[in-house]
C-alpha cells in the first residue's frame, strides 16, 4: 500500500482509517482513488457464502469526489440496521436489491465495521447511497461524516465477477 495514498485519506478523511484488519492496494474506481481490500475477512462479520475479498474500498479522495459520484449514480439512500446483531444471520443475504445485482448483509456490515470499528454506532452518521440501477449496477459507496467512505461492490447474479475493480464495477 502507498504511503501516498495513506497520507491523502489521512488529508481528506480521518487518521483512524484504514483499520489495520485488512490488506490494501490502491486502485481507482470511476473518478476516485480506493484503497481495496485484498483479503476477504473482516472480524465478527459472518461471511457465509460471501466473499469480501476486492467488494470493499476505502475512498481516498476527498469528499467533493464522492458527492460527484452520487449526483451520477446514486438513487436514493438505504436504511442500515440500528445494531449490528440486527444484520441478516448469514453473509449473503441481500440487504437491498435490483433486478440482477445486490447488496449482501456481509458487504455492507463489513463497510459499517470499517468505517466505525466494532463498537456502538449511532446510524444516523452514516449514509449508504443506492446505485444498483437496473441496467448498469456500479459500487455504492456508504458515508460516515468527517470520518471516510467505503465502496461496496453489488453482488451480480450473473457468472461474471463481482468486485470493485473487476468487469461489472464500470472502472474508468
Amino acid at each position: 500500500m502507498s504511503d501516498d495514498a495513506i497520507e491523502r485519506l489521512h488529508q481528506n478523511w480521518s487518521e483512524e482509517l484504514p483499520r489495520g484488519w485488512m490488506d490494501w492496494r490502491t486502485d481507482q474506481v470511476g473518478d476516485m482513488d480506493v484503497l481495496v481490500s485484498r483479503r476477504g475477512s473482516v472480524p465478527h462479520v459472518d461471511t457465509r457464502g460471501a466473499v469480501l475479498a476486492e467488494v470493499l474500498g476505502i475512498v481516498v479522495s476527498p469528499s467533493s469526489a464522492v458527492d460527484r459520484y452520487v449526483d451520477e449514480h446514486a438513487d436514493g439512500t438505504l436504511d442500515i440496521p440500528q445494531y449490528y446483531s440486527r444484520f441478516p444471520e448469514r453473509g449473503d443475504e441481500p440487504v437491498h436489491s435490483v433486478e440482477n445485482s445486490s447488496l449482501w448483509s456481509a458487504c455492507v456490515e463489513g463497510a459499517l465495521r470499517l468505517l466505525n470499528g466494532n463498537g456502538q454506532y449511532a446510524r444516523d452518521e452514516f449514509t449508504l447511497y443506492d446505485c444498483l440501477d437496473d441496467s448498469n449496477p456500479m459500487p455504492c459507496p456508504m458515508l460516515r461524516d468527517d470520518v471516510g467512505c467505503v465502496l461496496i461492490a453489488p453482488a451480480l447474479s450473473t457468472d461474471t465477477d463481482h468486485n470493485l475493480t473487476g468487469s461489472n464495477s464500470a472502472v474508468d
